[in-house]
Order: C-alpha cells, then sequence, then structure tokens
C-alpha cells in the first residue's frame, strides 16, 4: 500500500465521520428548539393563569419551568460541542486531503525521478555492454540485471538486450558437429592420424578437437566470462507471471558449449544451439524449447523440463540425476550410453528416440510412446513401465533388472539377452517374442502370456508365479532351462538325463 492509499483510508472514513457529526448536531439543534418551545408555551400558561392558582400549584408550575430550562441549557451545551466537533472535523477533512494531494504529488514527482533514473541507468549499462574492456561489459550485465529486478516493466527490455547481445557476439556459424558414438577414442585418433598422413579432409581440426571431443576425457569446456555472468543473470531474476505464457527468452542459434545454468529459465529458446559440456542444477527449464540442441556430454541434476520440447535434442553420454521430463516431447532425441536415474518420463513423447546402450535406472515411463524408439542395450533396471506398448520393439541385450512391467505389451519383441531379474511381469503379453537367452531369474511372472514366443535357451530359474500351461503354448519350450521342480511340471525328463 502506498503513501497515498494510506492517507486516503482516513481520509475517507473521516468524510463519513463528518457526515455522521453534522446529523447528529442537526438532530440536537432541533431538540434544542423544541425544548425552548416548551418553555416558552409554559411561560406563557403560567402567565395566563397568574392570580388563579394556589401558592403550591404556582411553586410546582416554576419548578418545572426551572427544569425544562435546565435540560434546555444541557442539550445547548451538547450542540455546541457537536458543533465543535464538527468544525475539528471539517478542519481535520480539508488538512487530510491537501495533505493526500501533497503525497500524490510527492510519489508523482518520485515515480518521475525513478523511472528517469532507470532509464538513464539502462542507457548506460548498455553503454557499457559495448566496451572493449570485460571489467567494463560485467558491469553492465549486473547494472541491468538489478534493473530487471527492481523494475517489473522493464523486466523484458532487460531481457532482450542481455540475450540479443550473447546471440550476436557468441553466434553458432556452423551447426556443432556431433561426436561419432560409434567410434572410441582410439579409432578417432587413427582416424585423424591417417588424415594427415595422406592430407585428406578430416572432421576435426587437431588433435586437441579430437581429445576435447572425447567422452572418455575429462575436458573443461572453457566458458567466455560475459556469457556466463547473462545466464546466471537470467537465472536469478524471476519471470513476472504476465510473461510466462506470452514471452520466451531467445538464446537460440547459440555457442553457449560449458555453460553452467540454474534458476529461473522457464519457456528459454535453445533451439539450434551448442550445449555441449553444460551443466544444469536446480534449473526450472518447464516449457523450454531445446528442438535440435547439442547437449552431448551434459550434466542435468534436480531440475524441471517439465513439457519442453526437446525434439532431435543430442544428449549422447549425458547424465541426468533427479531430472523431470514429464509430458515432454523427446522425439528423433539421441540419448545414446546416457545415464537417466530417477527421472520422471511420463506422457512423454519417445518416437524415433535413440535410448541404445543407455541407462535407465529407476525411470518412470508410464503413458509414454515408444513408437520407433531404439532400446537395443538399454538398461531400465527399476523402471515403472507399468501398461507400455512395445510390440515389435528391438529390445536385445536390454536390462530389465527390477522393472515394473505389469500389464505391458512386448508381442513379437526382439528380447535376445534381455535380463528380466526379479522383474514384475503380471499379465505381461509376450506373444511371439523372441526371448531367447533370456533370464527370469525372481521375475514375478504371475499370467504372463507366452503364446508362440520363442524360447531357445531361456532362463526360467527361480522364476516366481510360472504356468506349465502357458509354458507350453511357447515355442522351443523343451529348450529352455528350469528349475528342476518346473522341468517335473513340463513332464521334462531332470536335466542331464535326456
Amino acid at each position: 500500500m502506498t503513501s497515498a492509499q494510506r492517507l486516503k483510508l482516513p481520509l475517507v472514513l473521516g468524510t463519513t465521520i463528518l457526515m455522521a457529526l453534522s446529523v447528529s448536531w442537526k438532530i440536537q439543534q432541533n431538540n434544542v428548539n423544541e425544548f425552548q418551545q416548551k418553555i416558552f408555551e409554559l411561560e406563557q400558561n403560567i402567565d395566563g393563569l397568574s392570580g388563579t392558582l394556589s401558592q403550591d400549584q404556582e411553586i410546582s408550575l416554576q419548578k418545572d419551568l426551572t427544569s425544562l430550562v435546565k435540560d434546555k441549557v444541557t442539550l445547548q451545551n451538547g450542540v455546541y460541542v457537536s458543533l465543535i466537533q464538527l468544525l475539528g472535523g471539517a478542519f481535520f477533512f480539508v488538512t487530510a486531503y491537501f495533505t493526500w494531494r501533497n503525497v500524490k504529488t510527492a510519489e508523482a514527482n518520485l515515480k518521475a525521478t525513478e523511472e528517469k533514473q532507470i532509464t538513464e541507468r539502462f542507457s548506460k549499462s548498455i553503454e557499457h555492454l559495448g566496451s572493449e574492456k570485460l571489467e567494463v561489459r560485467l558491469g553492465g550485465i549486473y547494472s541491468l540485471e538489478r534493473i530487471a529486478k527492481d523494475s517489473e516493466k522493464d523486466y523484458w527490455q532487460v531481457i532482450e538486450v542481455l540475450t540479443a547481445f550473447v546471440r550476436e557476439k557468441y553466434k553458432l556459424e556452423t551447426k556443432q558437429k556431433p561426436f561419432k558414438y560409434s567410434k572410441t577414442e582410439d579409432e578417432l585418433m587413427d582416424e585423424y592420424i591417417e588424415s594427415q598422413r595422406y592430407e585428406q579432409e578430416y572432421d576435426y581440426d587437431d588433435y586437441e578437437e579430437v581429445r576435447r571431443r572425447s567422452p572418455n576425457e575429462e575436458y573443461i569446456h572453457p566458458v567466455p566470462v560475459e556469457v556466463q555472468a547473462v545466464l546466471s543473470a537470467i537465472g536469478r531474476c524471476a519471470k513476472p507471471q504476465n510473461l510466462l505464457a506470452t514471452e520466451s527468452i531467445d538464446l537460440s542459434r547459440t555457442e553457449l558449449s560449458g555453460v553452467f545454468l540454474t534458476g529461473d529459465l522457464r519457456g528459454i529458446n535453445f533451439e539450434g544451439s551448442n550445449l555441449q559440456w553444460v551443466k544444469i542444477k536446480e534449473a526450472n527449464l518447464s516449457r523450454s524449447n531445446f528442438s535440435d540442441t547439442n547437449l552431448e556430454v551434459a550434466q542435468i541434476e534436480n531440475s524441471n523440463l517439465q513439457d519442453a520440447n526437446l525434439q532431435g535434442l543430442t544428449l549422447q553420454w549425458s547424465r541426468l540425476i533427479n531430472v523431470i521430463l514429464k509430458g515432454s516431447n523427446l522425439e528423433n532425441a539421441n540419448l545414446t550410453e546416457s545415464l537417466l536415474q530417477k527421472v520422471v518420463i511420463d506422457n512423454a513423447i519417445l518416437s524415433g528416440t535413440n535410448f541404445r546402450k543407455s541407462r535407465l535406472m529407476e525411470v518412470s515411463l508410464k503413458k509414454s510412446d515408444f513408437e520407433d524408439s531404439y532400446l537395443s542395450g538399454v538398461d531400465l533396471s527399476y523402471a515403472d513401465l507399468k501398461d507400455l506398448n512395445l510390440q515389435f520393439f528391438d529390445l536385445d541385450d536390454a536390462i530389465l533388472k527390477g522393472a515394473d512391467l505389469e500389464n505391458a505389451v512386448l508381442d513379437e519383441a526382439d528380447l535376445k539377452n534381455v535380463d528380466f531379474e526379479e522383474a514384475i511381469l503380471v499379465r505381461v503379453s509376450f506373444r511371439g517374442a523372441n526371448l531367447k537367452a533370456a533370464i527370469f531369474k525372481g521375475a514375478n511372472l504371475q499370467e504372463a502370456d507366452f503364446t508362440g514366443a520363442r524360447l531357445l535357451g531361456t532362463d526360467f530359474r527361480s522364476a516366481v508365479n510360472l504356468s506349465p500351461d502357458k509354458v507350453k503354448m511357447a515355442k522351443h519350450w523343451r529348450a529352455a532351462i528350469y528349475d528342476p521342480e518346473m522341468r517335473k511340471e513340463l513332464g521334462l525328463e531332470p536335466e542331464g538325463n535326456e
């Protein structure tokens, strides 16, 4: 509440009280007038009856007259008091009114002065951004951050200036080439040496380029101080609610490799940017745009990317821990050999997403769309995969240890060498699936359907709730591996006697 508002409230109350006092004074004055009329009438009666009344009657009338006069005096005093209060209230009203006007004028002058100062600070800060000296540019960045915090009205202009500064100065001239995930570091080096020997064109400029793009190296990518300063400033400035749905912080097609992201970055646009080696911690990136962005070897922890656009994102060799990706679009994203631990990817679009040899540990993938995804060799230990439809999927060599696949559909899927140890496979459909050499140690197979599944070398030892009748509906069921008790129930000879 402003000073003017604080004064306006008693002003309104004072006006109300003044009106009440005015009404009260009017009523009291009317009462005085009535008493005056009664006194006059009584005096007239006494004069008219003079000589006809006894002494006692005359004394009684005189007493009544005296009493009326006293009451009149009392009422008259009350009228004077009310009049004084009325005049005092009027004085207060007039004084408060002029005080209120003065405060309003002072506030208007103060606001004009503040806006003038902000405008001057804004202009000076922009000048500083163009300086050749780093320390001057940093001063300009921090000054703009303060303006964004002090003035919500100027927030968006500040953000536009800061992002334009980074986009213009660190524009991504050519799209960063992704790592060749199919080759080891030694193979990359051999290729480089061979190209130098025959002076052939090579993807990378020199050995340093090969080394720094290798996921096997502990490489710390240098980050321009001013770029990090801008991103930190944006993260510290909370985005006004009225801008959340309408404006997007634009850092698209920018060279931002190695930066650290934290804070409020909702709705930020990194489309087509290079964010290799980025570190993201405790950041709110909900509804952000990372489409076609390179985040190879990224480290993302305790962050929110709900409803983010991650189409075509390159995230191979990255690490995501305690991250929310609920409702995000990961269509055609590349997460090869990445680690996702305690990540929520419910209701996400994963069409064409490459999870080859990735580790998805304690991940929730409920109601997500895996159409045409690459899951060969993926580690989905303890993941929540209930009700998923993975029909026709290639999951060979995958690890599904402890995963919950209740009611999942794996019909016609390639499940060679898959580890289902201690997995929850209640009412899972394996119809027509290739389960060659798959392991079901300790898995719960209650009501699991193996109709037409291929069980060559499939290991059912220690499996729980395995139904002999269901097993016999599979192909090559005699070639699977069972506990002695199960072999007996299936009518097979004890192992070694066949």
